[in-house]
């Protein structure tokens, strides 16, 4: 720790470590962006830059360049605390438990409470040093209070979870394999060429015939939806009537119209799924379909793609599967 330069981990395997300051605000970072409005971001972006304060201590810093036995210098609870006397409650429930799972309200109690009433030895030089390094006031980490009773906060605290947990595992693992994080590689989903895809494939589709009219009359009326605010909806069809095709035409302008990230299909058999999830890499192609369930295996790729490409999608299908 000589010169005041703080650590999160140790060396890589080209003998760098990695700068602490560096890895909050880059956890920090990461975690915001998995956030849909302004004060749920920031909320985030928060529990990124308390979640290793307590790798501020002096015991922690000797710990990562001496050596000694893992999980010796406890220092998710001091975040954990810390948050706690910044009265983020949500936030101290996730730093405490982001190694070890999100605790009850009494283990977060027990846990705490010693930083709740300021008897930790040192505690305000440990905030100091973390406040410097990130060149931060405790004015920087307030936040507005969230509207969320019962079911609601229980829920929003397990999003916040799991949002902080990926955010520093991939953060951590571009430190220590940056080979595998290259393969995650940042991407978004084309939503103009799918629908261009989508609207080609329904086009080469015979329009004659009753069933056809009525499916392009279906499709129509539920696509003028397309545009609400997102929210839950239903549609009951009966069988023959093309749910699949429409439903994807329908989440793709949705998710256009309301900048989504993603489109989860979750189906109740494996074989519908594996039918859908065909039907999807046909038109989209394999690259843009997770399909994930206990039947299939992404180590099978499909024959007719080239060798090297396939081994790129397989990998970064297999990392999606991580988050």
């Amino acid at each position: 720790m000589a010169n005041n330069i703080y650590y999160a981990h140790s060396e890589n395997n080209i003998g760098q470590k990695h700068r602490l300051a560096e890895h909050l605000n880059k956890t920090s970072y990461i975690a915001s962006s998995f956030g849909i409005n302004e004060a749920i971001c920031y909320w985030f972006k928060i529990a990124g830059l308390l979640h290793d304060f307590g790798e501020y201590q002096p015991a922690f810093q000797t710990y990562l360049t001496e050596g000694g036995k893992r999980g010796s210098v406890p220092h998710a609870v001091w975040g954990a605390g810390y948050a706690r006397i910044l009265k983020m409650d949500e936030i101290s429930f996730t730093i405490d438990g982001h190694h070890k799972g999100i605790p009850n309200k009494a283990d977060l109690k027990i846990d705490t409470e010693e930083f709740k009433r300021k008897e930790i030895k040192d505690f305000d030089s440990i905030v100091k040093a973390f406040l410097q390094d990130n060149a931060l006031s405790e004015h920087n980490l307030t936040t507005t209070a969230l509207a969320y009773q019962n079911l609601q906060r229980e829920f929003f605290i397990r999003w916040l979870f799991s949002a902080l947990t990926d955010a520093d595992w991939l953060n951590t693992e571009s430190h220590f394999n940056l080979n595998l994080s290259h393969y995650r590689g940042p991407r978004s989903l084309p939503i103009d060429e799918m629908i261009d895809k989508l609207d080609e494939a329904i086009s080469s589709k015979s329009k004659d015939g009753e069933i056809n009219r009525l499916r392009n009359q279906v499709r129509e009326n539920v696509l003028k939806k397309a545009d609400n605010a997102h929210g839950f909806f239903s549609l009951n069809l009966p069988t023959g009537m093309g749910k699949t095709l429409i439903s994807i035409a329908w989440a793709l302008k949705h998710a256009k119209a309301n900048n989504l990230k993603r489109i989860v299909i979750v189906l109740p058999y494996t074989n519908i799924i594996d039918q859908t999830a065909a039907i999807l890499k046909e038109i989209f192609g394999e690259e843009w379909v997770l399909e994930h369930h206990s039947a299939y295996n992404e180590d099978m790729p499909a024959n007719e793609a080239n060798e090297n490409e396939l081994n790129v999608i397989q990998k970064q299908k297999e990392l999606a599967c991580e988050n």
